[in-house]
């Protein structure tokens, strides 16, 4: 069975990723302190946020929680972006 080929992140994609990622850093919280919280490794939320790996819906509800943000609020940042 082949593998199926991986999507590329939109440009939406990576808008939400920044919001997440820019209110973390603003928060004082590291990426290794966002992995502990959404219970993965450092090396996958790097991944998530260069656009190598997907977020789960899990992971992005659970990183919008740990910046103290619902997904629409970040939804809704992204596209004033």
């Amino acid at each position: 069975m082949a593998n199926a080929p991986k999507a590329l992140p939109t440009q939406r994609d990576m808008a939400i990723l920044g919001v997440i990622d820019s209110a973390r850093d603003q928060m004082g919280i590291t990426q290794q302190g966002l992995a502990l919280a959404i219970g993965v490794s450092q090396s996958q939320v790097s991944r998530i946020f260069s656009g190598q790996r997907p977020a789960t819906l899990p992971e992005l509800l659970d990183m919008c929680g740990v910046v103290g943000m619902t997904l629409s609020e970040v939804a809704q940042r992204a596209g004033e972006c």
